[in-house]
C-alpha cells in the first residue's frame, strides 16, 4: 500500500518536529540518551549551538554520528538520540524534524533562499547627535545581505553607522557565552569582544540625494535576536529615511 494512503487512512503524522533546550545551565557535556526519539530520519531545521547528535539503531546497534548544524539531514532509520553538547549560560535551542513514516523527507533546493520585502523598521532615536533605527528580525532569519540604511534629513556630517542587536528585552546581545571547563570545574569566559560583531563601518558614503548612505556587508544574525539597531550620525528627521537589504 502507498505510504501516503496509509499515513492518511491510518492517522499517522508523517513528520514529527522536536524542540529541545540545550541552554542555559543544561550539562550533557557526558551525552544523554533521549530514548522516545525515533524515526526514518531527521532533519536538523535550527541549532544554535552545533551539538554532537548520535542517532541508534538499537535493532543492530549501529550508529551514526554528525554535528549538529542548520539543514543536516539523516536517511536512516533510528531508536534512540544521544545529546552531547556543554553548559551555556544563554537560552539555545535544537530543533529536528523527524519522519515518522519510510519515504516522507523533504528538499530545499533554493540554497540560500531570501526575504524580499523591505524589511520594517522604526526610529528610536532623533536629534541633531543621533539617530538611531531598529530593524525588525523575522523568526528563523540567519543573515541579511547587502544591507542599506538611508538617512534623509539636513546636510550632516559623514560619519561612521554602528550596528548591534537586542534581544526580547531590550538587551544588546553580547557574546559568545560561557562555557564550564571539565576538569578544572570553573567558568572560562570568552570574550569575542565587540559584542562579537562586524559593528563599525569605515565610513558612510554620501546618497545620491538627501542625507547619508551606510553600506554594510554580510551580517550574521546571533541567537535570540529580535531587532537590529542601526545607530549613525546626527540627522533631523524628514520622513525619508529607509532600509533596504535581503533575509536569509
Amino acid at each position: 500500500m502507498d505510504s501516503n494512503r496509509s499515513t492518511s487512512q491510518f492517522n499517522i503524522a508523517p513528520f514529527q518536529r522536536v524542540e529541545i533546550n540545550i541552554g542555559p545551565n543544561i550539562d550533557r557535556s557526558q551525552g544523554e540518551l533521549l530514548a522516545q526519539l525515533e524515526g526514518y530520519g531527521a532533519y536538523v531545521e535550527r541549532a544554535d549551538y552545533p551539538c554532537l547528535l548520535t542517532f541508534v539503531n538499537q535493532a543492530s546497534q549501529l550508529q551514526a554520528c554528525l554535528v549538529a548544524r542548520d539543514g543536516e539531514k539523516l536517511n536512516m532509520g533510528f531508536s534512540g538520540l544521544v545529546l552531547t553538547h556543554p553548559t551555556m549560560n544563554v537560552p539555545m535551542t535544537l530543533t529536528l524534524i523527524i519522519y515518522k513514516v519510510p519515504c516522507n523527507t523533504f528538499e530545499n533546493d533554493a540554497s540560500a533562499p531570501i526575504v524580499r520585502l523591505l524589511p520594517p523598521f522604526r526610529i528610536i532615536t532623533n536629534n541633531a547627535a543621533q539617530q538611531v533605527l531598529g530593524i525588525f528580525v523575522p523568526p528563523g532569519m540567519r543573515i541579511i545581505r547587502n544591507l542599506q540604511v538611508q538617512l534623509g534629513g539636513g546636510t550632516g556630517p559623514v560619519g561612521t553607522g554602528v550596528l548591534s542587536f537586542t534581544d526580547i528585552n531590550g538587551n544588546f546581545i553580547t557574546g559568545p557565552t560561557n562555557l564550564t571547563a571539565l576538569q578544572a570545574g570553573v567558568v572560562v569566559t570568552y570574550n569575542a569582544g565587540n559584542n562579537g560583531l562586524p559593528q563599525a563601518i569605515p565610513a558612510a558614503v554620501p546618497g545620491a540625494g538627501n542625507g547619508l548612505l551606510y553600506n554594510f556587508g554580510p551580517v550574521q544574525v546571533p541567537v535570540s535576536a529580535i531587532e537590529l539597531r542601526f545607530t549613525g550620525a546626527g540627522l533631523t528627521f524628514t520622513g525619508s529615511d529607509s532600509v533596504s537589504g535581503q533575509w536569509e
